[in-house]
């Protein structure tokens, strides 16, 4: 298995540093879960309360890490309800976090359906394999059935498959408040 980009523990620390160098009053809960494959990371907040909670995708880099942290940690300070407008920008280039919302580029760490047709090799590539042979699917260029077609399902690398969910929480961590 490879050797994790970034500890909690370092997270944490850059976590930290940020409420330090910033002065937030507010009480930030960190996660970093194997569950956010779509995004990078997300931010939460306990409705009418001060505590929010920053969650970060374990496939992160420990740059992407620390970036992710700054742009989430720009929320907390902006307010979520700024999204990723002048407020929130403003917050970003003062954390350093780059000032744009980011779209994660991991096609790898979904595991991938792939259907190649018989006679024009034409490819029906899906995320989740919800296509039934009953249901009347073909080729659209040569009018095939699904039925003939040759499936493949690739897997995610073990390099791309973080460590279990319980390795990545400190002990005694609160479960999210929403």
């Amino acid at each position: 298995m490879k050797a994790v980009a970034f500890t909690y523990e370092e997270a944490r620390s850059v976590l930290k540093q940020l409420v330090s160098d910033h002065g937030c009053k507010k009480r930030i809960d960190l996660e970093v879960t194997p569950s956010l494959k779509r995004t990078l990371g997300q931010t939460q907040q306990n409705r009418g309360s001060r505590r929010f909670l920053i969650r970060l995708s374990a496939y992160l880099s420990y740059d992407e890490m620390q970036d992710t942290l700054r742009h989430e940690f720009a929320h907390v300070m902006a307010g979520l309800r700024k999204g990723h407008g002048e407020g929130w920008k403003e917050w970003a280039r003062a954390v350093r976090a780059t000032p744009e919302r980011c779209a994660p580029a991991y096609p790898a760490l979904v595991p991938l359906h792939t259907y190649t047709c018989p006679k024009c090799t034409d490819l029906v590539i899906r995320k989740v394999n919800r296509l039934r042979l009953e249901a009347g699917w073909f080729c659209l260029k040569c009018e095939t059935p699904l039925g003939q077609f040759s499936y493949a399902y690739v897997e995610p690398t073990e390099a791309d498959i973080p460590p279990s969910t319980k390795w990545w929480l400190p002990k005694g961590y609160i479960p999210p408040l929403l």
